[in-house]
């Protein structure tokens, strides 16, 4: 059966004889997307059929994306195991299950499996588990058997995307397949996929303190993966991860003062040598904006930030970025028990700031406020640019005078208000809120201030 070549592929490809699929011309660093179809088609770097595989060993691909059915990925080891020159350069590896509209729940990978990969691939940096349909991990009895210790690398980047688990299996057997993990992301896809990898950290997570730490340089969040799920994510991950290896903390999201003080806990139980951290002040819902108070149960609980920070004899950047919601006013909060003020976001950072100020090293802070003002996020009518300029005016913006006293020491201080414009892009807000925060600012503060 003979294939052509779709006309718009950037690869170049040839034929090996009129009877033979096409295949790479050369060196492949595009990603290859390996499943177990049986129509032998090529589309730009898409690697498909059983029939190709003794040829493809022969060709050097240094990132696969594997897409297969639970009954083939021995298939796919075998094939991984088959390319000599794959398996001693292969970098990426992204594995998942395709979609089957007959199998609703997760799909199962053994850690003999993964330690078989891991095994296989000695130059892998970055290896992502799950990805729009649901893998769970579980421990079988070959990998309870085997040496975990000789299948340990250093990779860059481990993404735990839809990963779940069920029974007695730990995810801290899947982490410890490597010796050092420069950079951890937990990358949930959907909403409802938060649960299983909430249930998998917080109940599975082997937390004998006995146990040798995972070594993890960098821990990154999504923005919106925030209350109970983070929460118990960072609980979870403080009984394994080693304090003295995490050096940065990414998109970190609280949605109130009990969630500040885990994260607070968590960063001084296993980053002592935090270097970076971005925390976003979280608003859960687009329609009611805050749901809770960063400002206590009783309303009036004075936040104590992140006083670990201060504790970091390396910590040098902080980032935090605050949701704002520019149509609440007061009598709305007041006719609406669930919603907050802005002022307690407000203060929740200033708190956050004030805290990190006081880290010895620090040499860069970044304050961005990020204004609500879509059409999707307020009641019809209340986005006018009098009614934002008049909410935005009631915050306490005299608290950030205090970094006037910063002087000269710091690198770079930034406080950015973003989506000053309508829902079409105009500027009509840029000027009046320029005038107005300039009046309430001593010059060095409004040097400081970007409208974007």
């Amino acid at each position: 059966m003979t294939c052509s070549p779709p006309p718009s592929s950037p690869l170049s490809v040839r034929a090996q004889s009129p009877q033979t699929p096409w295949l790479f011309d050369d060196i492949v660093d595009e990603i290859i997307s390996f499943n177990f179809d049986h129509q032998p088609t090529l589309h730009s770097c898409t690697l498909v059929s059983h029939a190709w595989l003794p040829l493809a060993s022969r060709y050097l691909f240094r990132s696969v994306r594997a897409a297969a059915r639970p009954t083939s990925i021995d298939e796919f080891i075998a094939f991984i195991k088959s390319c000599e020159r794959a398996r001693s350069s292969l970098q990426e590896l992204s594995l998942r299950y395709s979609h089957n509209a007959r199998h609703t729940g997760p799909y199962d990978v053994s850690l003999s499996v993964l330690r078989g990969l891991v095994n296989a691939l000695p130059h892998l940096r970055v290896l992502k588990l799950g990805e729009g349909n649901r893998l769970r991990v579980y421990d079988d009895e070959s990998s309870a058997t085997e040496d975990s210790q000789s299948s340990r690398l250093v990779i860059r980047k481990l993404i735990l995307a839809d990963v779940v688990g069920a029974g007695d299996e730990h995810l801290s057997d899947v982490l410890k397949l490597f010796s050092v993990i420069d950079e951890l992301a937990l990358e949930p896809t959907t909403r409802f996929y938060q649960a299983h990898a909430r249930m998998l950290l917080e109940s599975n997570l082997d937390t004998d303190v006995s146990t040798e730490k995972v070594k993890v340089g960098a821990l990154v969040f999504r923005f919106w993966l925030h209350d109970a799920t983070q929460s118990r994510l960072l609980a979870a991950l403080g009984a394994v991860l080693d304090p003295a290896a995490l050096r940065r903390i990414s998109n970190v999201s609280v949605t109130d003062f009990a969630e500040l003080a885990q994260l607070d806990t968590f960063i001084h139980d296993a980053a002592t040598h935090l270097e970076e951290l971005t925390l976003r002040i979280f608003s859960q819902g687009v329609d009611t904006g805050f749901q809770t108070r960063l400002t206590g149960t009783a309303g009036n609980h004075t936040v104590a930030g992140l006083t670990s920070l201060a504790r970091c004899t390396a910590f040098s950047k902080i980032t935090i970025w605050v949701d704002l919601w520019p149509w609440l006013d007061h009598a709305r909060m007041q006719s609406t028990p669930h919603l907050t003020s802005n002022a307690s976001s407000f203060n929740a950072a200033c708190a956050v700031l004030e805290t990190a100020l006081k880290a010895p090293t620090l040499r860069s802070v970044e304050l961005v406020f990020f204004l609500r003002t879509h059409p999707l996020s307020a009641p019809e009518g209340l986005i006018t640019a009098a009614n934002v300029i008049a909410r935005v005016r009631e915050l306490p913006w005299e608290r950030l005078s205090d970094i006037e006293a910063l002087g000269e020491d710091f690198d770079s201080i930034l406080i950015r208000l973003e989506r000053i414009r309508d829902a079409h892009g105009g500027r009509w807000l840029h000027d009046e809120m320029k005038e107005t925060l300039d009046a309430r600012f001593k010059a060095r503060v409004r040097s400081l201030i970007r409208y974007k």
